[in-house]
């Protein structure tokens, strides 16, 4: 059994620096200032989260190939067969790259590397008919959050009103359209692939791109603003998160998650029903052996009984047993801002005691810009980023651990056979 990767720079290993060498371009130098920053074209000291994960799960990232390498770009590729990187950093959920990144004009999306991932498994499978299929990870959608500071005058905006409405109106958009693509991606996937793996959006607030601008929009505003974007940013995330566990982790009793809802549903709507109403009748037809007779309280307090009843008994086979219900048994979502939040004190931890960890200023603003605040010489280890949103190699080899002891308990043979 073979891996595949599909995201952005969390699990790119070379993909964006091949891109753009062909213009000169070197995103992700070895060296920034004389210092040594960046690890082989790769957004990382040393290995990006998803080769520390396979790592862990006891495959080797080293065969791990390219598929916009020089080498593959034009030529046949076997995702039957080889370990294959289609991630690109900067990708957005959709068809084309992030406009923050300036790549809105090169299709390097999430959309566009699954119908690369499709169309070489078409091809392979021709050569390999009874080949068993790849397990996927996937990473995307926090470049499209940071989308929203692109217009960062109007993102200011946003926030200076009195009301809420339009941060949440802006809250939920972002994150209904990362859920969309991410949804549309494993739908085009399944069949095809065996489990698949999706790495949640971290506490983008915490990253030290989301400080300075936090800054920024602070600065643009009277009164104080401070730590509202850093706010807004780590919610957009924690929305898609919820949104993708709830569609693919259901919790342990799905017979309580479906009631909750009914329940919901119920007390929104049957206390509208009138005994003459039209939807008093519809829902006593719905519910024909209430019968119409019933008093609405009575009506109202058994229709909920017995649609809970049909929950939980899966009466008609509709959910099937009710504590193994789930709509996606192959897809596993990781809460990133729970791994970062557990990930971050066990980094420190493991610097050892009287050693101050540094986690609001990445690595390459110190070796570029030399702040004052710092002394100099401080070494890539007491970093916790790298740069502005890709944690260090110390504070990802720990992500990675604990990523990858959740997919283990889930997929004891993933990416093994």
């Amino acid at each position: 059994m073979t891996i595949a990767f599909l995201g952005d720079s969390l699990l790119d290993t070379g993909a964006l620096t091949h891109l753009l060498a062909q213009f000169g371009i070197e995103p992700f130098p070895q060296f920034v200032g004389g210092n040594f920053v960046y690890n082989d074209g790769k957004p990382s000291n040393g290995q990006v989260l998803g080769e520390v994960v396979i790592q862990q799960l006891g495959i080797d990232p080293d065969p791990l190939e390219n598929r916009f390498s020089p080498t593959l770009a034009t030529g046949f590729v076997n995702p039957f067969q080889d370990n294959i990187n289609y991630a690109f950093s900067g990708a957005s959920t959709g068809i084309f790259g992030s406009e923050g990144n300036d790549l809105d004009d090169l299709p390097i999306g999430l959309q566009t590397q699954v119908a690369l991932f499709k169309a070489d498994l078409i091809l392979a499978k021709r050569f390999n008919p009874r080949a068993e299929k790849p397990d996927i990870i996937i990473s995307a959608g926090s470049n499209d959050v940071f989308e929203a500071l692109v217009d960062i005058e109007n993102f200011a905006n946003v926030l200076f009103t009195p009301e809420t409405t339009d941060d949440d109106a802006l809250k939920n958009d972002l994150a209904k359209g990362i859920v969309r693509n991410i949804n549309r991606s494993i739908a085009k996937l399944q069949g095809k692939v065996d489990d698949i793996v999706v790495f949640g959006l971290s506490k983008l607030g915490d990253t030290p791109f989301s400080i300075k601008v936090d800054a920024l929009v602070d600065a643009l505003l009277p009164g104080d603003f401070a730590n509202r974007t850093r706010t807004f940013l780590t919610d957009v995330a924690a929305e898609v998160n919820t949104r993708l566990s709830d569609r693919y982790n259901p919790p342990n009793d799905v017979c309580n998650h479906y009631r909750n809802w009914l329940t919901e549903q119920l007390d929104d709507h049957l206390p509208k029903f009138g005994p003459s109403s039209w939807g008093f009748k519809t829902a006593s037809t719905l519910f024909g052996d209430l019968g119409q007779e019933l008093p609405l309280g009575n009506f109202f307090n058994q229709a909920r009984d017995w649609l809970t009843g049909i929950v939980q008994n899966g009466r008609g086979g509709w959910l099937g047993p009710c504590n193994s219900h789930d709509p996606a048994e192959n897809v596993l979502v990781i809460g990133g801002i729970e791994i970062f939040e557990t990930g971050l004190p066990l980094w420190i931890d493991s610097l050892g005691e009287n050693v101050m960890p540094i986690t609001e200023l990445s690595y390459l603003d110190y070796v570029t810009q030399a702040p004052g605040s710092l002394p100099s010489g401080l070494p890539v280890d007491l970093f916790a980023f790298i740069d502005g949103s890709h944690p260090a190699d110390g504070l990802t080899q720990v992500l990675g651990k604990l990523i990858a002891d959740k997919i283990a308990a889930e997929f004891p043979d993933f990416g093994m056979g």
